[in-house]
């Protein structure tokens, strides 16, 4: 295990910082303390509200003692001192065996628990005391292979005490400033911090030949060579060390030097090492960089897709140099060759994420564009002679279009997620961010500022973070509202489809951008990377801006923490794209919603297609909707059904009797088989139809014995015009099933001769055996 050089004499000496010798580290569980153990989590999970370390059973005093003392020894406050440790505990409690028989891989293993420690603002605020209590109990010194890195000066911090640190720096920093120049202050502390962490000892003076050798050897940073070299005199001279620990610098061995392609325009970045890529198509793609008006971050992106394009074809077709060279063939085989790339294929360097795994297909679409639009752009430039036709020829498949998925920011995120997190965004207030204001980075007044302007505008990221001072103006009450639901409008920066617009937004947000604007530090202003202006950003603290990452990696796992709500829902990772989907949506299906061209100009899209893309149709309109088109009954009616039960019970049915009766309104008809009669709605004069004059009597009497019952008959298209439409529909359809025989075989020709009545509806026609009607 990575442990302190010398660990165990230093505790057996008593030169650690914790005192270890007092306590059983037995590393097993007695039957006894699993019990308790368990017993304490589960309290604990159940009641938070428990002090940590109180209520613990008197059996679990071994385990009690040295986490006591660690908590007196760590310099934090003491929520996340009492969060680390119930972590600890819960741990101990599911692998039934203590701290002190762990190894390395043990504790990487819960530094790097996902479902712990999953956000940022958690690796910091909790996990740096996790790393501290495995330091004080167990010498854990394996900084440098935990996932989020965390830095010396922290841990040196949390562990000796910002005083203890302070105090052997300026030691140190006096001792080179009597004969030396004063070394840089940021890795200067660093190192010192590494030296005491490495040595277990609060005090310069008891460093450790082992440590010192180790740190300002292989602190990793050869830009620290100086400073180590600085710092081993220093101890040298103030008798720590009997002898310099600092190596001379190995001769390094001749490499071969690759040129370095210079950028031809401010901002231009080139792909390192892009001579992998045959020379005359890389010049060819260095020219279209050059030349081409899109922005630069764009023209980097396609130049280093272009270079990779280059590679397949050194590896597949190395006759082809140029892009002169290209001919339709040699285009087609280019698309088949796309969609069968993989993660890295073709790439300068192996892919961390996705490495050998199927590329998507809007990737293999984008790639696939962007070589279409080189041609396009040289071709229409006049640099090369056309002897294909790239929209043609370079044109994705259709297959390929169709295994298009969303995209990710295109999901809406979970009602009851998203309401949580309005609902932490309302209630948040100044004791909330001073707990994490170092992760958070900034005042109370801009992180809600930045919340509430995340949760309510529906902003690109990088319009959030490129808002300006003074971009909120005017509010304007609602008609017939208080004054509580006025609405303001916010001045969006240009982006990358239009230029600057405004739309409204609701008052709270402007009030959080007010208060913010009221305490903001005055700064110098800087320029914006979009327009190249200079500018005053709103989010800006003593000349820090934000980040692109800041709002999905800080704020909003901040948000879901306070929210009490993880950082994934059903859909995927919360991020802030996908909050301006959640924003949309509700606005365009909303009872009174706003058109899908209003909505556009409130999303700032160029063109309406771009909309479509946000506005997802809840399943409860799309059910109102469907249930309101009455597809189903319109093509289903309900018969009533008289069944007559002492025709079943005396036996009569089996003479012939009817004993089912379907009431037509005009009459009863007998068929059993009355849906799939053809006559349904113009019953010809068959045997099975009983007007109801005829049986009036008759029914009057048998009532007691009649079931009554209700039956759906699905109708044709035909009946289904004839009930909608009218006598001339029904006139139409006794026309058509005049030849049609009816149940009993004959057909309306042939019947009686007296006249048929038919009626559906309120509408009677007679007709003759002529058919005339």
């Amino acid at each position: 295990m990575n442990q302190i050089p010398r660990f165990e004499e230093r505790v057996q000496t008593g030169l650690w910082l914790m005192d270890l010798r007092s306590f059983n580290r037995e590393a097993a569980l007695s039957d006894a303390e699993r019990r308790d153990l368990a017993w304490y989590v589960q309290l604990r999970q159940r009641w938070t509200a428990v002090p940590i370390l109180e209520g613990m059973p008197p059996g679990l005093v071994r385990i009690q003692e040295p986490l006591e003392s660690a908590l007196r020894t760590i310099h934090a406050s003491e929520e996340r001192k009492a969060r680390a440790l119930f972590m600890l505990l819960e741990r101990v409690n599911e692998k039934q065996a203590l701290f002190w028989g762990w190894t390395e891989t043990d504790w990487l293993g819960l530094l790097h628990d996902e479902t712990r420690l999953a956000v940022r603002y958690q690796q910091r605020a909790i996990g740096l005391p996790l790393i501290a209590y495995a330091y004080l109990l167990t010498g854990f010194c394996a900084f440098p292979t935990i996932a989020f890195q965390p830095m010396p000066t922290w841990m040196a911090t949390l562990i000796i005490g910002a005083d203890c640190l302070q105090e052997a720096v300026d030691l140190l920093w006096g001792e080179l400033h009597q004969s030396r120049p004063a070394p840089l202050a940021n890795g200067f502390k660093i190192l010192v911090s590494r030296l005491l962490l490495y040595s277990g000892s609060a005090s310069i003076k008891q460093v450790t030949p082992e440590a010192a050798a180790y740190v300002l050897n292989h602190h990793g940073v050869r830009a620290y060579n100086y400073l180590a070299r600085q710092i081993s005199g220093a101890l040298l001279s103030m008798g720590v060390l009997q002898q310099p620990a600092v190596c001379p610098d190995p001769p390094q061995p001749d490499r071969p030097r690759f040129p370095t392609p210079q950028p031809s325009q401010p901002g231009m970045k080139r792909e390192k090492r892009a001579e992998t890529a045959p020379a005359v198509w890389q010049q060819w793609c260095q020219r279209w960089q050059e030349a081409s008006p899109l922005p630069a971050v764009t023209r980097g992106k396609r130049y280093k897709n272009l270079l990779r394009v280059g590679r397949w074809l050194q590896a597949t077709h190395p006759e082809v140099i140029s892009p002169e060279q290209w001919t339709r063939d040699l285009a087609l085989d280019f698309v088949a060759a796309v969609c069968q790339w993989r993660g890295g294929d073709w790439a300068l360097q192996p892919l961390v994420v996705g490495q050998g795994k199927p590329l998507s297909a809007s990737t293999k679409i984008a790639l696939i564009a962007e070589t279409r639009a080189f041609f396009m752009d040289c071709q229409q430039w006049e640099w090369l002679p056309r002897r294909f036709d790239p929209l043609l020829c370079l044109r994705p498949p259709r297959s390929l279009k169709g295994q298009v998925q969303p995209r990710p920011e295109h999901k809406v995120i979970d009602a009851p997620v998203w309401a949580r997190l309005i609902w932490a965004g309302l209630q948040l207030n100044e004791e909330d961010v001073a707990i994490y204001r170092s992760v958070l980075s900034f005042p109370y007044e801009m992180v809600k500022a930045m919340a509430f302007t995340w949760l309510f505008c529906g902003l690109r990221p990088n319009e959030l973070q490129r808002l300006r001072l003074g971009c909120v103006r005017g509010a304007e009450p609602k008609k017939g509202e208080a004054a509580a639901g006025e609405i303001c409008h916010l001045e969006v920066p240009p982006n990358k489809r239009q230029p600057a617009y405004s739309k409204p937004v609701d008052a709270l947000v402007g009030e959080a951008i007010a208060a913010w604007e009221q305490v903001r530090p005055a700064t110098a202003p800087l320029i914006d990377n979009y327009t190249e202006e200079t500018i005053h950003y709103l989010f800006c603290y003593q000349g820090r801006v934000p980040g692109a990452k800041y709002c999905n990696e800080i704020l909003i796992p901040f948000l879901c923490h306070q929210a009490g709500v993880p950082l994934e829902d059903s859909r995927g990772r919360i991020t802030c794209a996908r909050a301006r989907t959640t924003i949309a949506s509700p606005l365009a299906n909303a009872e009174n919603g706003m058109s899908v061209l209003a909505l556009s100009r409130w999303l700032g899209h160029k063109t309406v297609q771009s909309t479509l893309h946000y506005v997802n149709d809840s399943s409860l309109t799309l059910t109102k909707a469907y249930s309101d088109a009455g597809y189903f009954g319109r093509n289903i009616r309900v018969v009533e059904v008289l069944i007559d039960r002492e025709a079943v019970l005396s036996g009569a049915t089996m003479a012939g009797a009817p004993w089912k009766y379907y009431d037509l309104g005009h009459g009863y008809c007998t068929y059993d088989f009355f849906d799939q009669c053809p006559h349904r709605m113009v019953c010809a004069r068959c045997a099975f139809y009983q007007p109801k004059a005829a049986i009036a009597a008759q029914m009057d009497e048998a009532r007691g014995n009649l079931l009554q019952m209700l039956e759906k008959i699905p109708l044709t298209d035909s009946e289904q015009e004839a009930v909608e439409d009218g006598l001339t529909a029904i006139a139409r359809l006794y026309g058509r099933l005049a030849d049609t025989p009816a149940p009993d075989g004959h057909t309306p020709y042939q019947a009686a001769v007296r006249p048929a009545i038919v009626s559906v509806d309120s509408i009677t026609i007679h007709a003759d055996e002529d058919g005339n009607r």
